[in-house]
């Protein structure tokens, strides 16, 4: 199903609809209402979270994979810094702080030595922006669960209903470049009703409604640092690409200071 714009759409419904069937059969305690000061906090929170997606995408389109790997892996490092200087966090002690620099050394073997890598000026640029939007987006989330009282599902519903209103200007920007028009031509040909793509579809959305939960849960639970580090060493675990003997001594450091870390 290559249609991941579309797919994003159905799963903010699918996840409003599951919290408010939740609600309806008493299967989770709902805290109270949205009020002004929390809506613009979630609104603020979604919009960074739209636009580290926009990052990200263009710089996959702008760059190569390692490129891609060496931003996301720097991102623990500003988003450590950030919650020192926004959230008022103390310094990290001095074993956190040689785990993040064993993952910058890490990321830095594996890309230096990835031969099929090329980077182009809109590469850096979009590299930069999205080092800097992912990173207030972890520091800015952070922030809000730490200053609102709301439940961990009301957070999930409210996030997601504010989502689905932004997800027109959303499209608009990924339509940006081949993958709109790509994704157009595919919904005109797609077997919409087959037994497979419902179905499919279906099940990946209610489990993208169990680890929308879990990820704002351990949001709460962990630092914004820790959080950070969890998403990039799950992401580059798991690289589908054939590495060379340097490369994967690179990535064998940077998991190892994620899990010291």
């Amino acid at each position: 199903f290559s249609c991941p714009m579309t797919f994003k759409m159905v799963q903010y419904v699918t996840v409003i609809f599951v919290v408010l069937i939740f609600r309806r059969l008493k299967l989770i305690h709902h805290d109270k209402n949205l009020d002004v000061p929390t809506i613009r906090k979630l609104f603020l929170s979604v919009f960074l979270f739209h636009l580290s997606i926009f990052a990200n995408n263009t710089l996959l389109r702008g760059s190569d994979l390692s490129t891609f790997v060496a931003v996301r892996s720097a991102t623990p490092l500003l988003v450590a810094a950030g919650e020192m200087v926004f959230l008022r966090r103390p310094p990290p002690p001095s074993g956190k702080c040689l785990s993040l620099v064993a993952m910058l050394i890490g990321v830095l073997v594996y890309s230096l030595n990835d031969r099929r890598k090329r980077l182009s000026f809109g590469g850096g640029f979009w590299g930069v922006a999205c080092l800097v939007s992912m990173s207030s987006d972890f520091v800015y989330i952070k922030h809000v669960l730490m200053s609102s009282d709301l439940s961990t599902w009301d957070f999930v519903l409210y996030n997601n209903v504010e989502a689905l209103a932004l997800f027109p200007l959303e499209m608009l920007a990924n339509s940006y470049g081949a993958g709109g028009t790509a994704e157009i031509h595919f919904r005109r040909r797609c077997d919409w009703y087959s037994g497979r793509v419902i179905s499919g579809i279906g099940v990946s959305c209610l489990f993208g409604s169990g680890v929308c939960f879990l990820g704002f849960r351990c949001r709460r639970a962990v630092s914004a640092t820790g959080f950070a580090i969890v998403t990039v060493v799950v992401s580059v675990a798991f690289l589908e690409r054939e590495l060379s003997g340097a490369g994967v001594a690179g990535i064998a450091i940077f998991t190892g200071g994620g899990i010291l870390y």
